[in-house]
């Protein structure tokens, strides 16, 4: 029982950091619910593009290139940072509908004329709040049962507390449970997801904007599935029945190198 308890603690605390699609899916379509628009557009740019918060949020309308389905971002304190990514589909489509609005930014202020949006805590909390509903009904619940549960008198109390305890664990079975985490966790999705599909770290430093290999491991969480599918493929490699395949984006790094 405590060893089943501390399992889901520890998948409450590591939250969006590769967890299941049905989760990213239920957040997401809370926030369109709630017709928060710039959170859904920031938070899917994140997912889709690997983009730090401040980076979505400081994109300006000529940092965007829909011809040729590119995005520099500007805004970064290291070489590296500041880098030009290429357009997924649904990025592309999120950037085409902003580049009509008025001012240079693609995400205004709200309340400052002329600078971009600085933060979305409060619409993100809000989001986490709705979604969190059942699991504050149920701590309710649950006090209520526990106080009752030694009053004679109140047995009737008790025995409904108990019984709604159990109609919400049924209900929660069926469905998602709910999330915490920030908008930040939304990058570590996004590298964990291209580090299963097989990008090599060199590859996906370069598209976070990170200068060191070291940086990028604090965001890749593989599956055990993932895992296994590795080792596979090595033991494929070692036995001859697989040939190594150098990535292209390697070889172009060696071939513009300046000599010595």
């Amino acid at each position: 029982m405590a060893s089943s308890n501390a399992e889901k603690l520890v998948e409450h605390l590591t939250t969006l950091r590769g967890r299941d699609r049905e989760d990213e899916q239920e957040y997401f379509a809370k926030v369109r619910a709630l017709k928060l628009h710039n959170l859904y557009d920031v938070g899917r740019l994140i997912v889709q593009q690997g983009l730090r918060p401040e980076e979505a949020m400081r994109i300006r309308k000529t940092d965007v290139d829909l011809v040729n389905g590119t995005l520099r971002i500007e805004y970064g304190k290291t070489k590296a940072a500041r880098r030009r990514l290429y357009l997924t589909p649904e990025s592309a489509v999120i950037l085409s509908a902003r580049l009509h609005s008025h001012g240079p930014w693609i995400f205004p202020s709200p309340r400052r004329a002329g600078e971009p949006l600085e933060r979305l805590n409060y619409a993100h909390d809000k989001v986490l709040d709705e979604l969190s509903a059942a699991a504050r009904v149920r701590q309710y619940l649950s006090e209520q049962a526990e106080s009752t549960a030694a009053l004679p008198r109140q047995r009737g109390l008790h025995i409904w507390y108990r019984d709604g305890l159990a109609l919400l664990d049924k209900l929660a079975s069926a469905q998602p449970a709910g999330l915490r985490f920030v908008i930040y966790d939304l990058r570590h999705t996004f590298a964990t997801r291209l580090a299963e599909a097989g990008v090599d770290l060199a590859t996906l430093a370069a598209i976070l904007g990170h200068s060191s290999l070291r940086m990028v491991m604090r965001y890749v969480h593989p599956t055990e599935q993932h895992q296994r599918t590795a080792m596979e493929k090595a033991v494929r490699f070692w036995s001859g029945t697989e040939q190594r395949q150098k990535p292209s984006v390697v070889i172009e790094r060696d071939s513009t190198r300046r000599p010595n």
